[in-house]
């Protein structure tokens, strides 16, 4: 893990090469793009198929109540992360 000196050195890069060439920098930042998932399952997908799987189990072993709690967990969890609430200052701006 990088320490605070590596930050602070890259940190000085950074702000050096947008003041030597910002175009460069607007150009790169422009062009930049998200790289695809290479196959793997998502997080979320995961999730689901555990929730699915472990409610399937104890659905089959008499436990509806069990089922549905674990089904429904899962859910709220996946909603909190998917929608997730943004703090906001006294006069309801969003803080970033």
């Amino acid at each position: 893990m990088p320490d605070d000196r590596n930050h602070r050195v890259l940190d000085d890069l950074e702000r050096r090469l947008c003041a030597d060439d910002p175009e460069f920098v607007a150009r790169f930042h422009s062009e930049q793009e998200r790289l695809p998932a290479a196959g793997r399952p998502s997080g979320a997908r995961i999730a689901v198929v555990v929730a699915a799987v472990t409610g399937l189990l104890l659905l089959l072993l008499g436990s509806p109540a069990g089922a549905l709690a674990a089904v429904a967990g899962t859910g709220v969890v996946w909603l909190a992360w998917r929608y997730p609430v943004r703090p906001q200052d006294p006069r309801g701006f969003p803080l970033t």
